[in-house]
């Protein structure tokens, strides 16, 4: 997050003459209400189907009032033309530090399958605009037909972007690390235009290099996952919060409005971490500010957009969603007690290897107390670092926020960035050129060394998950056929969705086992010419919600022909059909 220090300090403006009432508040409460009311009266497919829907227009209007901000925003602005042509030389680092991040760390899906899920919604969203994740596919007439879906447990803004390009370039699992290149380019913008605005050019290409030197940013970065679009929103929310504390008016409360609109749409910790922000910003324009009709019915269309959001949570809630829980609380107490030393521990190691801030946090603490010392900080510095740090304790109180797990350090990125700024605070509009010119060099050969680790893997394993993944991959296309047997091939698995992503028709076992009279109708029209049951190292785990192929087995003469040994033993069962 940018440092507090690069934003001026609010300005003095005249008390408004009228109040505000907050009657407008129901309006935009009645959102969620009116949509449970009608989610209660219909039936369990019409409710999907209404909430996949939702979700995928939600992130598209959201996007539409962002857009319109940006417009308000540029017809206010003195000379906006000029200011985005001073940020040319930060833009130029940003695309030289995500060619040399994206070289380094070459990107691929590193947290299976959870960015299998977010890849299997932005393939629905792009085909059928519906916020959909496909869990069973059949082959008819050699086309891939998607008959089961269900809707994935995260908010879909992510995939709705990744969406939007396979609209423009066609369907392909890539496209997710373009949505996250630009992010981190327009991440590394938004930090070398707040710090230059306030502490000059050397100061903004070093903010630049210290957000790089961080592992975690790379490997966020070069992953398919959505923790970067949401923290670059979360930059971008408080920016504007800043803003608009400066100098509070219409266009200002529009644009952090509908930042932050957007800012829920990609997290479920965005919301109270947006509502945060709100109550703060309120704290501090209170008499300065009364909204507007405009201010108003922005607010009341976000209450309306938020609706699918929260209807989404609390669909997620099901069990099924979260079996590595193993039925314990979500959100609890004594995971924060479980998880903090061990977050403690990590966040300063100074080992290059860390993914974690690790030296620059060190740094970061310094820099904080000495400025809290000198008596400088401000009512700025607790709107930033209040909700960062509200976010973090979230994530550690969720049952997966342990920085030991590998998959869970995603969750701590905005935190990651506000250590990784933590320096800047040293540097005020008053130092000479001296220690700026000494923090960028401090922060190019930290960068230098650290994104030489991520080059090395050193700053994060391959996972099994991973590794099984690429493993099924290589199977199955080991499996020899042609290409038209492989048109009207049906695959039984429990990584289903992952091979239906990858384009082919597959069902779970326990699907497969419930439509047998069905795959034998296909079967004897020739749409299904072949079965292949596929037994992986997941299946025990995953056989409680998909069921289990040796159930398949059981129950239908098979031959084994393909077999892959080793730490992923994966082996390729062909059932024989009776025509």
């Amino acid at each position: 997050m940018p440092a507090p220090p690069c934003v001026d300090p609010p300005a003095a403006a005249p008390a408004p003459s009228r109040r505000g009432s907050p009657w407008w508040l129901l309006g935009g409460l009645a959102g969620p209400l009116v949509l449970f009311a009608v989610d209660a009266g219909l039936g369990a497919a019409e409710r999907l189907t209404l909430l996949a829907r939702l979700l995928y227009w939600a992130p598209a209007v959201a996007l539409g009032v962002a857009a319109g901000a940006g417009i308000g925003w540029w017809r206010q602005a003195n000379a906006p033309g000029r200011a985005l042509l001073r940020s040319w030389p930060g833009a130029l680092a940003a695309v030289v530090l995500v060619a040399v991040v994206f070289t380094v760390a070459p990107p691929t899906l590193r947290v299976q399958f959870d960015e299998t899920s977010l890849a299997s919604v932005a393939q629905n969203m792009h085909a059928q605009r519906a916020a959909l994740m496909t869990t069973g596919a059949v082959p008819f007439d050699g086309e891939l037909v998607r008959l089961e879906n269900t809707v994935d447990k995260r908010p879909p803004l992510f995939a709705f972007l990744v969406g939007l390009v396979h609209d423009v370039r066609g369907d392909r699992v890539g496209n997710a690390f373009v949505v996250n290149a630009a992010l981190l380019g327009l991440g590394l913008v938004l930090v070398f235009a707040a710090v230059r605005a306030r502490l000059g050019l050397v100061a903004g290409f070093a903010a630049q290099l210290l957000l790089v030197s961080v592992p975690l940013t790379g490997l966020v970065a070069s992953s398919g996952g959505f923790e970067l679009l949401a923290t670059v929103l979360f930059a971008a929310v408080l920016l504007a919060a800043l803003a608009f504390v400066r100098q509070p008016d219409g266009t200002r409360a529009f644009v952090l409005l509908a930042l932050g609109g957007l800012f829920a749409q990609a997290r479920y910790e965005s919301l109270p971490a947006f509502a945060l922000v709100v109550l703060l910003v309120l704290v501090a324009v209170r008499r300065r500010f009364v909204p507007g009709r405009g201010t108003i019915a922005v607010a009341v269309l976000q209450g309306w957009l938020l609706a699918p959001i929260l209807g989404l949570a609390v669909y997620a809630r099901r069990p099924d969603f979260y079996p590595e829980a193993a039925g314990a609380p979500l959100l609890a107490v004594r995971h924060l007690a479980a998880h903090a030393p061990a977050f403690g521990s990590h966040w300063f190691d100074p080992a290059l290897a860390n993914p974690l801030p690790g030296q620059v946090a060190i740094v970061a603490a310094l820099a904080w107390l000495l400025r809290l010392a000198r008596r400088r900080a401000t009512f700025a510095d607790a709107l930033v670092v209040a909700p960062v740090a509200a976010v973090t304790l979230v994530a550690l109180l969720w049952f997966y926020g342990d920085v030991r797990e590998p998959t869970a350090l995603r969750l701590f990125l905005p935190a990651a960035w506000l250590s990784a700024l933590g320096p800047v605070v040293l540097l005020t509009p008053e130092s000479g050129r001296a220690p700026r010119w000494l923090l960028l060099v401090a922060a190019l050969v930290l960068a230098g060394l650290r994104l030489g680790e991520l080059a090395r893997g050193t700053t994060f394993p391959r996972l099994p998950n991973a590794e099984l993944a690429a493993a099924i991959e290589r199977t199955v296309a080991a499996v020899p056929g042609t290409d038209d047997d492989r048109r009207h091939t049906l695959w039984v698995a429990v990584t289903a969705q992952h091979l239906i992503l990858r384009g082919h028709a597959a069902l779970p076992p326990r699907s497969f086992l419930a439509r047998l009279q069905e795959v034998g109708d296909y079967a004897q029209r020739g749409h299904i010419r072949i079965v292949y049951v596929l037994t992986t190292p997941l299946d025990a785990a995953f056989a409680g919600g998909f069921g289990d192929p040796q159930q398949v087995l059981g129950i239908c003469r098979s031959d084994v022909v393909q077999r892959s040994d080793g730490e992923q033993p994966i082996t390729v069962h062909r059932l024989q059909l009776r025509r």
